[in-house]
């Protein structure tokens, strides 16, 4: 029995068939969804031009519309689909196998889950073939470009690394002046994972759909990737980091398109968008932050505590933060989670199993209407800066995003 015959049993797949034979020695696969992507030779040659992973590459890329829009739109990528099938029918490279699909979904589940759960699907198959749990799947966009190093270094992070369920991968937004929105939005994402981090809470990885990889058998255990229409790559790396192990891979890095886009919403596109038209990016205060990182403090001291001691603890905290933890029934979660574990290590898992990253952006929002209002993305980046000791030349974004940058790198 191969490892992910039991996903197959569970779960609905759109396509069973393995069109192509799998090498013994398959180790990375690459799944790529494009829908109506003017640039995706850029993507493809950026792949072809990579350093030698030593391995085969299976890029597997999938073509995909909603079942509803415009002739010309689904002639486009049917268009593109034929032209790819052309393609990979004259291919010899000496490491990559290109694969390339078309699928027209419905309304209600067409997006970018669906199409990237159904290459990951066809990845998942192909491993399995061969019963590789140690597959490492590769979740890329079509508007994106890759460093050279991109495949050898996350097949050799992941040697490194065999604790690790999945990575993130680092990442840099493609823009040309200083101004662009997207310098705002990408400020904004390492702003949030490292005041995450500040906090003390212990769940903080970036989410962005083409910069991430997981192992074929996590992929497997988690039950796939879901088919959402936004946030896909969210939902899924909360449960490998809830569930799992997840690291970060930043040697190599991804370049994603930071165009402006209403096709999903919410996301880079979206949220670019939305930056351009308001002319500026206010963000959750870094003092809602510090309020988290004592919450987390008190959550940290929990194991042993009595109801007296905990409410006296919270009477401590703004009265909006009270009403928020008896409205998600805080202590009753304390409570369980003590009647369930056998240590306090695991008691503390269960507990932020249970205030995950839905609940604490959630509790960020209470404060940031009731407490502390939002604020520019670059005085909040700057406080964080300030409190872990960057280094930045100036106040602008653009600089304070290079700042960020070098500090993941370093990472």
């Amino acid at each position: 029995m191969a490892f992910a015959d039991t996903y197959f049993k569970r779960f609905q797949t759109e396509d069973d068939e393995i069109k192509q034979p799998v090498p013994d020695n398959l180790e990375l696969a690459v799944v790529i969804p494009a829908y109506n992507e003017p640039d995706i030779e850029d993507t493809i040659i950026g792949l072809m031009n990579n350093d030698d992973p030593d391995c085969p590459v299976d890029v597997i890329l999938v073509f995909n519309a909603p079942d509803d829009k415009d002739d010309a739109i689904i002639d486009r990528n049917l268009t593109d689909f034929q032209h790819y099938m052309e393609f990979a029918e004259s291919l010899d490279h000496s490491f990559i196998r290109l694969h390339v699909y078309w699928q027209l979904f419905p309304k209600k589940v067409a997006g970018p889950g669906s199409a990237r759960k159904y290459g990951m699907d066809i990845a998942i198959r192909r491993f399995n073939a061969i019963n590789n749990p140690q597959g490492i799947i590769v979740s890329l966009d079509a508007d994106a470009v890759v460093s050279k190093n991109y495949l050898k270094a996350i097949r050799e992070h992941f040697q490194k690394h065999l604790e690790q369920d999945a990575a993130t991968i680092y990442f840099e937004h493609q823009y040309q002046e200083a101004d662009d929105p997207v310098v705002l939005y990408e400020l904004y994402l390492r702003y949030f994972r490292h005041a995450m981090e500040w906090s003390g809470y212990p769940h903080h990885f970036y989410s962005i759909g083409s910069c991430f990889a997981v192992k074929a058998k996590a992929y497997a255990d988690q039950g796939g990737m879901n088919r959402k229409n936004a946030g896909e790559d969210f939902y899924f790396l909360n449960k490998i980091e809830l569930n799992g192990i997840l690291g970060e891979c930043n040697l190599p890095a991804v370049y994603p398109s930071g165009r402006v886009s209403d096709r999903v919403p919410f996301g880079t596109g979206t949220e670019v968008k939305k930056i351009r038209e308001e002319g500026g990016y206010d963000v959750y205060s870094f003092k809602s932050f510090r309020v988290l990182s004592d919450l987390v403090k008190l959550l940290n001291q929990t194991y042993e505590m009595d109801s007296a001691s905990y409410t006296a603890a919270m009477d401590e905290f703004p009265k909006t933060v009270q009403n928020y933890m008896h409205r998600i029934y805080l202590w009753d979660a304390i409570l369980d989670a003590r009647e369930n574990v056998s240590d306090e290590n695991a008691y503390l898992k269960r507990l932020y199993r249970y205030f995950d990253t839905f609940k604490v952006i959630r509790f960020l929002n209470v404060l940031a209407e009731a407490a502390f209002p939002k604020k520019d993305v670059a005085i909040v980046s700057a406080n964080l800066a300030d409190a872990l000791e960057i280094k930045y030349e100036d106040h602008s974004e653009e600089s304070l995003l290079l700042a960020y940058r070098q500090f993941d790198r370093r990472l």
